[in-house]
């Protein structure tokens, strides 16, 4: 049986016999703090230490306030006043913080793994999701885009649509999409 070691660097050596290994330059993943996200984001950290890309970014995109607003029925040109507002502003920085919060620890992830000499860049974006994700893919010239298959419920998927479905449809580079695993959470 192979060790952890052992089996990542089997792995590297069928990318470098296929010539895949210089492939990447710029591996992007995208996360929400689900366990896909989270494994999604293993898996970039993996392929990072065999390709050993230039760039590995860290995309978290939070609701802006048009989207909040749309989500709650809400008529955006509408100006909101008095507590709403105070509790709309207050709900927008509290996503802001844990959007933070969320990308540093996947930055902390990323370093207890122990990958090196690879620049890690945080990208905390808000708005419509897909959308952020395929900017910030145009804008930052990613080669690569790492996402997990879903981080919603299959409820809210099936209703809402899928992000990853919605990604792939339109990304301008190569996508890996990390599966679900039925059983967890997310």
């Amino acid at each position: 049986m192979k060790t952890d070691r052992g089996a990542r660097s089997a792995a590297c050596a069928a990318l470098e016999t296929k010539g895949w290994v210089t492939m990447f330059k710029r591996i992007l993943v995208a996360i929400d703090g689900s366990a896909n996200a989270w494994r999604a984001l293993d898996q970039a950290v993996s392929l990072a230490k065999c390709m050993r890309p230039e760039k590995l970014g860290i995309l978290h995109v939070r609701p802006s306030l048009a989207t909040l607003a749309y989500s709650f029925g809400l008529d955006v040109a509408a100006s909101p006043y008095g507590t709403f507002a105070e509790r709309m502003v207050a709900e927008m920085q509290e996503l802001e913080s844990r959007s933070q919060a969320l990308l540093y620890e996947a930055e902390e992830r990323v370093r207890q793994a122990g990958l090196e000499g690879v620049t890690v860049v945080r990208h905390a974006e808000e708005g419509a999701v897909v959308r952020q994700i395929l900017d910030v893919v145009r804008r930052e010239g990613y080669d690569l885009l790492v996402m997990g298959s879903r981080g919603m419920g299959r409820a809210a998927g099936l209703i809402l649509g899928s992000v990853s479905q919605s990604v792939v449809a339109n990304l301008p580079c190569s996508v890996l999409i990390v599966e679900h695993r039925d059983g967890e959470e997310g």
